[in-house]
């Protein structure tokens, strides 16, 4: 009897963490000045000052300079710790010449996780204040999200569990009823837009019997400015749907047939490192075209 023979995966890192000197990692890219005023870099900034590193930098020994290391992941990161005056950084040592999959193969963490993850930190003891210095936000925006998911029906959980919602989407579907939220969180789903906008959409298409009456009452007397408007958005959407439909058929074609040259650009190692030091924002983007 024929047995199948045991695959072996190669890992592309050596499964440990190093201390390795700042100064002797190579950054490929940089950012504009204006980047350590982002929101995004402060969190980071916030975090490594409170609780240290999380996640460790990906490097790659580098064939020019035999002491130093190549920053493949965690170009913030590194920016954070030089602000913090550290001289060492925990690293995870690649055994790949490879920025794209470090860049392109991430799983971010989704809105109702984040909540969950909060709420979990504080059952088991850890302080507002800490969570709020560590994540950037105010220790009000941390209390909210205690409540965020009441009212919520455990099937629009499930469907939103893995998608990353905005806030505000939360207390519009509040005010509808069970069967319209798991209606409306499909639809979102579906057409894969979360926004504030459109699930007040979806609340102001309700029925009368999908919402409760609170709800109805004041969309009842709401004035004729914001049904007006209400309408001149519709009417802007059935617009921009239409021109998609236009166009959709010639950029589909034009995306079949550049998509291959695309990846085959992307399979060369030098040309990566280039794009994501040179012109990221190009990397993104061909990122996302395959």
């Amino acid at each position: 009897m024929k047995t199948n023979k045991e695959l072996t995966i190669k890992a592309s890192f050596i499964p440990s963490i190093y201390l390795i000197d700042i100064d002797r990692i190579v950054p490929l890219k940089k950012f504009p000045k204006e980047y350590k005023l982002s929101k995004k870099y402060h969190q980071i900034l916030q975090s490594v000052k409170n609780i240290g590193l999380v996640e460790p930098l990906i490097v790659y020994p580098s064939p020019q300079k035999p002491d130093s290391y190549l920053l493949m992941d965690g170009h913030s990161r590194l920016l954070a710790l030089q602000a913090c005056e550290q001289i060492q950084a925990k690293c995870i040592i690649s055994t790949e010449d490879d920025t794209f999959t470090y860049n392109n193969k991430v799983n971010r963490l989704a809105s109702i996780q984040s909540v969950n993850m909060i709420i979990n930190a504080v059952n088991i003891g850890v302080p507002i204040s800490i969570i709020s210095q560590t994540l950037n936000i105010s220790e009000k925006t941390i209390r909210g999200k205690f409540n965020l998911l009441v009212g919520i029906c455990e099937e629009v959980i499930k469907i939103l569990s893995d998608q990353h919602v905005s806030m505000g989407v939360f207390p519009i579907l509040r005010k509808m009823k069970k069967l319209r939220q798991i209606d409306a969180a499909t639809g979102m789903k579906t057409k894969q837009d979360f926004s504030v906008k459109y699930a007040r959409f979806l609340l102001d298409s309700s029925a009368e019997h999908q919402i409760y009456p609170l709800e109805k009452k004041k969309s009842m007397v709401a004035d004729r400015e914001s049904n007006a408007q209400l309408q001149r958005e519709i009417s802007n959407l059935r617009v921009k749907q239409k021109n998609k439909y236009d166009t959709f058929a010639t950029d589909s074609f034009k995306l079949t047939i550049i998509r291959p040259f695309i990846k085959e650009l992307l399979n060369n190692v030098e040309i990566v490192k280039w794009l994501a030091k040179h012109k990221n924002e190009y990397l993104l983007k061909f990122n996302e075209i395959i």
